[in-house]
């Protein structure tokens, strides 16, 4: 088998990739390093150079899908302490939830985590500790800062649960759409489906309608929608 020369680390990414998906689509149990090692264009004998055993060649994955997790923390950006902070995270991360790529890297993350749920529960225990080490905070003060500003029709929920919560709608509409469009039969568009999405999620946080209203992004332009739905 022909091989693409690359440095070691290098390599040892592309096969990260190639196992990720193979282990995302299969589970640890129907995954082959044969199968993951010709999706990375190389020989099973290179593979395992690279990674002594097959549960090697896992626990590595699982701590790139962890790399995987805090670089969706940067990019979707946790809130500022403030309403419109809140607010505006609401909608970037159900955004990326309803109009994100079932083939983009993430949603191979989710494969993983949706198997974990269903098997040991332990890799999927680990990304929620780490979910709420990183963000939790952030979020309790969030919903202080909108409660002081008056924006908050209630403050009872703990902030952990709402945190949880949150993630649970979200992960759900992702997962709905992992097998290419939508499994589960919701309403409307996809922009009624976000538009909802946040005032049910705003509202079970105590969020008045108003606040949630005044800090919705601008409705993108008749060209930009057209676009939009041409892409999908």
């Amino acid at each position: 088998m022909a091989t693409r020369r690359l440095n070691h680390a290098d390599r040892r990414e592309s096969i990260l990739e190639a196992a990720t998906a193979t282990f995302a689509t299969r589970g640890f149990d129907g995954a082959r390093t044969l199968e993951i090692a010709e999706a990375a264009g190389i020989s099973e004998a290179l593979l395992y150079r690279h990674f002594p055993s097959k549960q090697a060649l896992y626990d590595a994955v699982l701590e790139h899908v962890a790399r995987q997790q805090d670089h969706n923390f940067a990019v979707l950006q946790l809130p500022d302490p403030s309403t419109r902070g809140l607010v505006e995270a609401l909608w970037r991360y159900l955004d990326a939830c309803v109009n994100g790529s079932p083939d983009r890297g993430p949603s191979n993350g989710q494969r993983i985590l949706l198997l974990s749920l269903a098997g040991d529960g332990k890799h999927a225990r680990m990304v929620y500790e780490r979910a709420q080490k990183i963000g939790a905070r952030a979020f309790r003060k969030a919903l202080e800062a909108a409660a002081r500003e008056g924006s908050l029709e209630r403050n009872a929920i703990d902030p952990r649960n709402g945190w949880n919560f949150l993630e649970h709608v979200g992960a759900m509409i992702a997962s709905s759409r992992l097998a290419g469009g939508s499994s589960i039969p919701y309403a409307g568009s996809r922009e009624k489906l976000l538009r909802e999405a946040v005032l049910f999620c705003g509202r079970g946080l105590g969020l008045k309608d108003a606040a949630i209203e005044a800090h919705a992004p601008a409705r993108p332009a008749p060209r930009e929608r057209a676009l939009r739905r041409g892409a999908r």
